[in-house]
């Protein structure tokens, strides 16, 4: 799948190598950024709040209580991902730039099957669920050369 999207990546319109450094430059706050709103997606869901997702699981039906489970168990996931990798990320190592990928995918995949599962709420759930984590896995692969060495942050762009 990582080939081909990266494949996929390439055929879409490049950017300026300033703007990849600058994207490469604030990818360790995007994914800092991750993993606190993962958290705060979490809360709720573990039934920290008035909407107490997990407390509520059998009360409706079975698709939704499975729609509940699978974003409670991504969101968790992938904030280990965020967090984990976040150091690594912060100082350019691609095993921190994988981790953010994976995070992201199972943020997307969650979103489609939670989309599903729960009865599909509305299209502009589904779009909005796809674009964004779109947008940041483009925003990775354009940077992503800082994190494998074939470029270094070191050298500004200008």
């Amino acid at each position: 799948m990582y080939k081909n999207l990266k494949a996929s990546f390439k055929t879409l319109p490049q950017v300026s190598a300033k703007t990849r450094y600058n994207f490469a430059k604030y990818i360790p706050l995007m994914t800092l950024n991750g993993a606190v709103l993962s958290v705060l997606f979490i809360i709720p869901m573990l039934g920290f709040g008035a909407g107490g997702s997990l407390a509520s699981l059998f009360s409706g039906n079975i698709l939704s209580s499975l729609s509940i489970l699978v974003s409670t168990a991504a969101y968790l996931f992938a904030t280990y991902l965020f967090v984990t990798a976040y150091g690594k990320v912060k100082n350019y190592k691609k095993e921190g730039w994988d981790k953010v990928f994976i995070a992201e995918i199972v943020l997307a995949a969650a979103s489609v099957l939670g989309f599903v599962l729960g009865g599909f709420n509305g299209f502009g759930s589904l779009i909005s669920s796809l674009i964004f984590p779109a947008l940041f896995i483009y925003i990775l692969f354009q940077g992503r050369d800082y994190f494998t060495g074939k470029a270094s942050i070191d050298e500004v762009v200008v």
